[in-house]
């Protein structure tokens, strides 16, 4: 029957929405339609020369909502008048021309163009609700011997779409902070669809239309993700990190939207509301689950099934967001940075005293009995500069009360100046020590703006702890750390210094200290020093000198790395717990693999003895540089030479472990290894094997991989990266058959050798001591020691066994003898020329797998190794094997029977019903009754089936 499909619905200049027809010519109509052309060709067939496409399936029928219909018609060919015919036809079951219609006679504008205007016409009994087909009928031939034809293309229905309104483009904000663009997808370059397509509730569509995808939903499903179509797919995500996805999107009103991005058994989602308007929206999904840490493929699901109306959605971006660096802001020297207040704001806050273990105590008075607030009594964190609002920060301090209780928080800018914002909400002490870390943003209360009727400003400047209850409680607060994330906020300048005798002790910028990114609270400076150097640390203008003790010795001249940590909690290796050396290490690497980037890892030590002294493990921090020799270079400190080294590309390719050398020239690049072959023997394919022994196969088990040929010959190459190449010592070329095997001898393995060698078949007899086969080469078995060769010959009923004594033509059937229990394995040379005369041979040979429906095959059954009868369901005789054809007689086993004076295996053991004689089994214990298998009945071996 005829097809109408639905491919494209959107805005094209005024905001049209389209439905694009789809043709086909059905079974009824003389006429034909060439999809690969466009082309329709009607001819001879009286009225019937019609081509139709059915409305019905994309739109139920009903036409009364579209305005027009368009087509494209060109190239008229034996056509009295370049028109067609456009037949509309109730929806009654029965074929055109019958039942009521509506005709439309057109012709092409200059361009082909034709547009029908389907308002204001009187349909009669036509009912434009319930349309079954549009039918195009070509026009009158000026020839009626031949067909006539055109091309006829774009064919449409369109309707204004006033529903998704006409807005101004919006501005494309900024890349949301700490974001790097990963993926990009911009839908005004699809011509379709891009994604996988899940199915769409009733009352829901979605598809790409004029350079958005649009999401109709007319019945508000159940949940929102009853309705979820792909906006993205391949996303390359990394597990533990946080994403942004950014989407440009319009819509027919407000409401709310769900993102969830990852794969399906791990993801992550996130709701947000849209307004009914044309913008663009930020959705954070934090802390990807994925699997592994390997990048992960995901896509993203745009979840809206309870939103009623209609979404464009224009472009969709993910940001990668890099990790948050959070970095102490409180001052090692901090006591004045803690306040302890009564009766604030009244009251100005008094500086709090810290004990020498580090400790802050906090007496708060029992709440008065009238007019009694929490914040009569306040603890506060005071933070050095003033945050905006959308700062994150974290605050992480050990507390504990005289009892249970819970605190609340506010902030503040100056004493009395409320900000009226939970900040880090209820903290829950209790009467033991208790580690808190609070994450938090700052409120966009905290915008800097006046109040009404207040002469100051609204600034974030402060935690504060309201403390008093009805009862009187003891505070302790211990090892406070207020933190910033680095890309929010610039850090206040401490202006540490290196002071010696390298610069008469003078702090200058010149020896100035910068913050170890790495390590909260430490501080760092890079230089060159001599033998005898001497220096400490000075704060500020001579402020004070660290350490207080003797001055630092440099004992060995060269480029070191001093460390500082003001606080002294340096380990047993830091001089005076404030100072520590590092030296300068290098390193070069070559390689030949394309990476992008290089990244160097070194550590010392395995397991819990383990020390990193080079970043962390896949950590694209350390990177090398390239010079212009292309070689990457590397320096970097560390107190001692590492151990080992690694170096990778940040993408999952690296390095083996590498013991680490200072100033060592490493390679790590492809190595190729190529030899060819001419196949002499014309095999249908061929396989190469290669190996180095007690080693390892390079390229798998026998047979090895299948080669291909290149410029006429077989080639073969080994692969590898690493420090030196890795050749194997040998290699055979075989013909890859899993059964009797055509293969050249070992041979050495030399890169660029050209091999030709093809002058022998293996023959292989299993532990079973028999075999057949068939090689399309005639064979010598006249050197043979391991194995004997027998050809059939077939008397009635009997078959003997004929050995080979010199050689054999090729594509006969063979019977091969081995050792019982042993297998044997033998080099067969050809016969040179490879052609004999015919001989006489019962045994049938195959070169290919073949089915037979009757004869008899080599098996080891039941009555040992012979040639047993084939069942009705017939037999798969495998490739270079043979078997013996139907013989007369109801004979179901044939033994082996040498007509070279050797012993017999099981000859001619008869198949027989059960009988009334002494029974016993292979082990010699007599039975009442014989099941299937050998017996021994009447002092016979009768096989019973």
């Amino acid at each position: 029957m005829l097809t109408l499909a639905l491919l494209a619905m959107g805005v094209t200049g005024a905001k049209a929405e389209k439905l694009t027809l789809t043709f086909e010519t059905p079974d009824y109509c003389a006429a034909s339609w060439d999809a690969s052309t466009n082309t329709l060709t009607w001819g001879s067939g009286g009225w019937n020369t019609a081509w139709t496409f059915m409305t019905a399936s994309g739109i139920n029928g009903d036409l009364s909502s579209w305005e027009t219909l368009h087509l494209n018609a060109k190239n008229f060919t034996n056509s009295v008048a370049e028109e067609l015919t456009v037949v509309f036809k109730k929806n009654d079951g029965s074929n055109p021309p019958s039942g009521p219609t509506k005709e439309f006679v057109v012709s092409p504008d200059a361009n082909g163009d034709i547009t029908i205007d389907l308002t204001n016409v009187e349909w009669g009994q036509c009912d434009i609700t319930n349309i079954q087909d549009l039918t195009i009928y070509g026009g009158a031939r000026v020839n009626t011997e031949t067909d006539a034809s055109v091309v006829v293309t774009d064919a449409y229905l369109e309707r204004a779409d006033p529903e998704l309104q006409d807005r101004p483009e919006p501005a494309e904000p900024a890349a949301p902070k700490r974001g790097t663009l990963i993926m990009s997808y911009d839908y005004s370059t699809a011509t379709s669809y891009p994604w996988y397509r899940q199915g769409a509730p009733e009352g829901s569509s979605y598809d790409v239309k004029d350079g958005k995808l649009v999401i109709t939903n007319t019945v508000s499903q159940e949940y929102n993700w009853s309705l979820q179509p792909f906006i993205l797919d391949q996303i390359p995500l990394k597990k533990g990190t946080d994403y942004v996805v950014r989407i440009k999107m319009n819509t027919t009103g407000a409401g709310k939207a769900t993102i969830n991005m990852g794969t399906w058994g791990s993801n992550r989602y996130n709701n947000f509301s849209f307004a009914d308007a044309y913008a663009y929206y930020d959705v954070t999904l934090n802390d990807f689950p994925l699997t592994t840490d390997a990048e992960n493929v995901a896509h993203a699901l745009f979840q809206c099934g309870e939103f009623i109306g209609k979404v464009a959605i224009y472009k969709v971006e993910v940001y990668e967001l890099a990790p948050i660096q959070w970095t102490n802001i409180l001052p090692e020297e901090y006591s004045n940075y803690f306040y302890y207040s009564k009766e604030a704001p009244a009251t100005s806050p008094q500086a709090s005293t810290i004990d020498e273990e580090g400790i802050i105590e906090v007496k708060s008075a029992a709440k008065a009995a009238e007019n009694g607030y929490e914040w009569d009594s306040q603890f506060w964190i005071r933070i050095p500069q003033i945050l905006p609002a959308g700062t994150q920060f974290k605050v992480s301090f050990e507390g504990k009360a005289s009892e249970a209780v819970n605190v609340g928080t506010q902030s503040h800018n100056e004493p009395g100046q409320y900000i009226h914002w939970e900040c880090i909400g209820g903290v829950d002490f209790t009467d033991g020590w208790q580690t808190f870390e609070i994450e938090a943003t700052v409120s966009d209360k905290c915008d800097g703006g006046q109040r009404e009727n207040v002469a100051y400003l609204d600034n974030f400047h402060s935690v504060t702890f309201n403390l008093t209850k009805d009862n009187a409680v003891d505070y302790y607060f211990r090892n406070i750390k207020f933190y910033v994330d680095v890309n929010d906020v610039t850090l206040p300048d401490y202006n540490f210094y290196l002071s010696g005798s390298m610069n008469s002790w003078t702090p200058t910028e010149d020896y100035q200290l910068v913050a170890n990114p790495e390590a909260d609270g430490e501080y760092m400076i890079t230089m060159d020093f001599e033998a005898g150097d001497k220096f400490k640390i000075v704060k500020g203008a001579n402020e004070v000198w660290y350490p207080e003790a003797e001055d630092y010795t440099i004992n060995e001249a060269g480029n070191y790395t001093v460390y500082f940590r003001p606080s002294g909690n340096g380990g047993d290796d830091w001089f005076y717990n404030v100072i520590y050396l590092t030296r300068n290490y290098t390193a070069t690497l070559t390689t030949n693999l394309g990476w992008e980037h290089v990244y160097a890892y070194a550590w010392t030590g395995e397991g819990a003895d383990k020390v990193e002294q080079l970043g962390s493990w896949n950590e694209k921090k350390y990177e090398m540089t390239e010079n212009a020799a292309g070689v990457y270079e590397l320096s970097f400190k560390a107190g001692s030479a590492p151990a080992n080294i690694i170096f990778h590309n940040g993408d999952g390719q690296q390095t083996s472990n590498l013991a680490f050398e200072d100033g060592k020239a490493y390679t790590w690049s492809k190595f190729t290894e190529t030899v060819t072959y001419t196949n002499v023997e014309n095999w249908n394919k061929v396989h190469a094997f290669a190996w180095t022994e007690g080693v390892k196969n390079y390229n798998g088990e026998w047979p090895g991989a299948e080669i291909n040929k290149v410029n006429g010959v077989y080639t073969y190459s080994v692969e590898n990266i690493g420090e030196e190449a890795d050749i194997p010592e040998s290699i055979i070329f075989n013909n890859g058959d899993m059964g009797d095997y055509n293969q050249t001898l070992d041979l050495a393995f030399e890169d660029g050798k050209e091999y030709t060698d093809g002058s022998y078949v293996t023959v292989n007899v299993s532990e079973a001591g028999y075999a057949t086969f068939c090689c399309d080469r005639a064979l010598d078995f006249s050197n043979i020691q391991n194995l004997t060769a027998y050809t059939a010959t077939l008397t009635g009923s009997n078959v003997s066994f004929n050995k080979v004594e010199a050689s054999v033509p090729a594509k006969n059937g063979l019977l091969i003898k081995g050792v019982k229990d042993q297998k044997v394995s033998a080099k067969v040379p050809f016969v040179p020329g490879g052609e004999l005369s015919a001989i006489q041979n019962a045994l049938i040979g195959v070169l290919i797998e073949t089915h037979i429906n009757a004869g008899f095959v080599l098996l080891n059954g039941d009555a040992g190794v012979g040639f047993y009868k084939v069942g009705n369901a017939g037999f798969d005789v495998r490739a270079n094997s043979a078997y013996i054809p139907a013989i007369d007689g109801a004979r179901t086993f044939i033994g082996f029977d040498f007509n070279d004076n050797t012993t017999t295996a099981i000859e001619g053991v008869a198949t027989v019903k059960e009988n009334n004689g002494e029974i016993y089994n292979l082990q010699g214990q007599r039975v009442t009754k014989a099941q299937k298998g050998l017996y021994i009945i009447n002092g016979k071996k009768v096989l019973v089936k």
